[in-house]
């Protein structure tokens, strides 16, 4: 309590101060500052910005004007513009008042393009990002002071490379809205190659603006390079690809944009939960819908895995969460400790039945660090994750960790490892695990890190010497890697872009929580 005086005292007190400085105020009344005080976002940044700048007011003409046009352009970053509207011709209003209510505003908009609208860490369960160090007040500050309030988007938004392409794709995908939206294809019949139809026009130029087809004519004629496209078009959206123009495919045509409009919006939000920008030097990343591992040095990709994700099954939903953390150590022939809910939900269920089932499995059951047998223990007592004693498969053929297992601190108890289970990998759908990745090329990126300098005392031939034993092996990584974890479902690959399924369901999730239809 003494401390909310405190700060109420000392911003009521700034605020007479400053509005000295403002033209056209003599005084801050008290109790309408108190009562404004309420409705401001940010009061303490708001604060500590009119003392970098002096107590000068910020919102003459110029500014004002810059303001407008940054809210106008935040339709661009994926933001609403809807979220920052103010009333910037309210006259009646105290001067002062107004001031501040514009700069609450800016803040505002500041703050959603640098860390976002959504706050992951609040909202999922299984997210673990650390937060950006808050260089908005100064950031502002020198904007201001330089007269560069128009940069604040390149100052503050996301700078990696593929923000900005995804961005120019939002920028497309709007466009084509605006040119369509008076122009609907009210289809009364389905057509098929070779028929004649004053839709065809029509149907031929969203299909150009969407890329299905290089050129674009007037022709009514349903010819066979329509029909590629329509097969394509139908392809991508998961229906039947016939070729038949009908109400589901025409329906989709006209869906696709604001489709895509949504979520390239959601995947501009997620940029902003990372670094404003990758790291230089080496770092490890997984994107959880595409199934991938990548290990990118100074915007490059140098090493590439395909690997397995945890399951997407609303029934046993057993999510890869999304996360940060720093790769420390590897780990060759580990032993796989099974985990409480792979116990609860794999192993109880069969133990049950038949306790035998562990030795079938090469596990075994440590009490006291004692080895004890699996048919000395009444295993219907024990339906819970928590045991009195640990479930140990040891490292060797067929070890559900294979060879390799990358270590990095987190909560969730994660990490990045080998598998016996090569086939799974011929699926495109990979969602197997009980949330730790399993990676196809472990062994290849174990001595990718060990051929690179990044194992003191290692090298090439020692690895291969540990690999073909069973001792369990554990190497320090010199200089800790970053790894993340994330949940991209836009992909830039260039010169393309690729739309993935919401593997978990999260893209719904932020589109409700952005008011995103």
């Amino acid at each position: 309590m003494k401390k909310f005086l405190f700060f109420f005292l000392f911003f009521s007190l700034f605020f007479i101060y400053a509005c000295k400085n403002i033209q056209g105020a003599e005084e801050c009344p008290l109790e309408l500052l108190s009562q404004y005080q309420n409705s401001l976002n940010y009061p303490s940044q708001i604060t500590s910005l009119y003392q970098l700048l002096g107590c000068k007011p910020i919102w003459d003409e110029k500014n004002i004007e810059k303001l407008k046009k940054l809210i106008e352009n935040s339709a661009w970053e994926g933001l609403n513009p809807a979220d920052y509207q103010v009333d910037f011709n309210e006259d009646n209003e105290e001067v002062w008042k107004k001031e501040i209510k514009l700069t609450d505003t800016l803040f505002k908009l500041a703050y959603h393009t640098y860390y976002g609208r959504v706050n992951p860490n609040k909202v999922f369960s299984m997210v673990n990002f650390p937060p950006k160090k808050d260089t908005i007040v100064t950031t502002l500050a020198n904007l201001l002071q330089e007269d560069r309030l128009e940069d604040l988007f390149t100052a503050l938004a996301p700078e990696f490379e593929e923000y900005h392409i995804l961005k120019d794709y939002l920028r497309r995908y709007k466009e084509i809205i605006e040119v369509t939206k008076d122009d609907p294809i009210e289809l009364d019949k389905k057509l098929k190659p070779r028929d004649q139809s004053h839709l065809i026009p029509k149907i031929r130029k969203r299909l150009y603006l969407l890329g299905y087809l290089e050129t674009f004519t007037e022709s009514q004629t349903y010819d066979q390079e329509l029909k590629i496209a329509v097969q394509k078009f139908q392809k991508g959206q998961n229906l039947k690809p016939t070729g038949i123009i009908d109400q589901q495919t025409v329906r989709l045509l006209e869906l696709l944009p604001k489709t895509r409009v949504a979520q390239i919006s959601i995947n501009l939000e997620k940029f902003r939960w990372l670094p404003q920008r990758k790291p230089e030097d080496l770092s490890v990343w997984v994107n959880i819908p595409s199934f991938e591992l990548f290990i990118i040095k100074q915007g490059n990709v140098i090493f590439y895995s395909p690997v397995i994700v945890g399951k997407s099954n609303p029934k046993d939903f057993r999510p890869t969460p999304l996360l940060y953390s720093k790769i420390t150590h590897l780990v060759i022939n580990p032993p796989w400790n099974v985990p409480p809910n792979v116990y609860l939900k794999d192993f109880f269920p069969k133990i049950t039945k038949d306790p035998g089932y562990l030795l079938k499995q090469g596990v075994k059951v440590y009490a006291n660090n004692t080895e004890i047998s699996p048919f000395s223990i009444n295993w219907e007592n024990y339906k819970r994750p928590h045991l009195p004693f640990r479930l140990v498969q040891p490292p060797g053929n067929g070890n559900a960790l294979g060879k390799v297992k990358i270590q990095f601190p987190n909560p969730f108890d994660v990490y990045l490892h080998d598998t016996p289970k090569k086939h799974l990998f011929r699926y495109a759908k990979r969602d197997f695990s009980s949330g730790c990745v399993r990676v196809k090329n472990a062994v290849e990126l174990a001595r990718f890190l060990v051929a690179n300098g990044y194992t003191n005392g290692w090298d090439e031939k020692r690895l291969i010497k540990a690999l073909q034993s069973d001792k369990t092996i554990y190497i320090s990584i010199n200089s800790p890697i970053p790894v993340y974890l994330v949940y991209f479902t836009t992909v830039v690959k260039k010169p393309y872009i690729y739309y993935l399924e919401d593997l978990y369901g999260y893209d719904q999730k932020i589109a409700k929580l952005l008011n995103l239809k």
